[in-house]
């Protein structure tokens, strides 16, 4: 995966294109990115931090990430006219 950089001219700033970005590490205790939880997190059957974790075959072990989980959860619910939707 190659990550791409981009200079603007005249300026200093760097822009970057984060399509490209590696995935980055969650869950550290399961070696969970972030790419297969959101995968997870997006179907709409899931209604918790657990059963994203149960899609992903692990269990939670210390809990630092579920904050993020949650959080991951709740944007999949969000629709893009920024309307929250229920899950069924």
């Amino acid at each position: 995966m190659q990550l791409t950089v981009i200079r603007i001219r005249g300026k200093d700033n760097l822009r970057i294109n984060w399509k490209s970005r590696p995935s980055m590490y969650v869950c550290i205790c399961n070696a969970l990115r972030d790419r297969d939880l959101k995968a997870a997190a997006a179907d709409p059957s899931i209604k918790g931090a657990a059963c994203v974790f149960k899609r992903c075959d692990a269990k939670p072990k210390c809990g630092r990430c579920l904050p993020d989980v949650a959080d991951m959860i709740a944007a999949t619910r969000i629709a893009p006219d920024g309307i929250a939707t229920a899950a069924e």
